[in-house]
C-alpha cells in the first residue's frame, strides 16, 4: 500500500477578499446613458432596450436610476396593451405577439386575460393526455 504525505490545505489571500462593486459609469459611456434613457422615456421596455444595447436588464434600471429618470412599473405599458390585444385578435400566438413587443410570453398572456381577452386553445402544443 503506497504511502502519500500528508498535505495541508490553506486559504489563498486572494479568494477572501471581494470586488468592489463597479459603478456604472465603468462600464457604460455617458453617450450610451444618454441613448438608453431615451428609448426608454420614448416608451421602450427596461428588457427591449437591455437588448437593444447589448446590456442586462439590471444596468438599464441602474443608468435609468443614476439619470433620475422614475421607473415605470413592470409589464405591458398602456400603447403596448392595445397592440397586444390587436395582434393577438388578428391571430398572432401569444409567443408571437411577445417577440414583436420585446416582452416575455407569459406577461402577454396575463396582461391579455386581465384585460379581458378571451384566450384561444393552444395549437401543436403538448397533448392533455398521455397516449400509453
Amino acid at each position: 500500500m503506497p504511502v502519500f504525505p500528508k498535505v495541508t490545505v490553506t486559504q489563498s489571500s486572494h479568494s477572501s477578499r471581494r470586488r468592489a462593486p463597479v459603478k456604472i459609469g465603468a462600464r457604460v459611456s455617458a453617450g450610451i446613458k444618454q441613448e438608453v434613457a431615451a428609448a426608454y422615456e420614448a416608451g421602450s421596455s427596461a428588457r427591449a432596450v437591455a437588448r437593444k444595447y447589448d446590456l442586462t436588464k439590471n444596468t438599464v434600471i441602474e443608468a435609468l436610476r443614476e439619470l433620475g429618470i422614475p421607473l415605470r412599473p413592470a409589464g405591458l405599458g398602456g400603447a403596448q396593451v392595445e397592440e397586444a390585444i390587436k395582434l393577438y385578435e388578428a391571430g398572432k400566438s401569444c409567443a408571437q405577439v411577445a417577440a414583436i413587443l420585446g416582452e416575455y410570453p407569459s406577461t402577454v398572456n396575463e396582461t391579455l386575460k386581465r384585460h379581458g381577452v378571451q384566450m384561444r386553445g393552444r395549437r401543436g402544443g403538448r397533448q392533455a393526455t398521455r397516449e400509453k
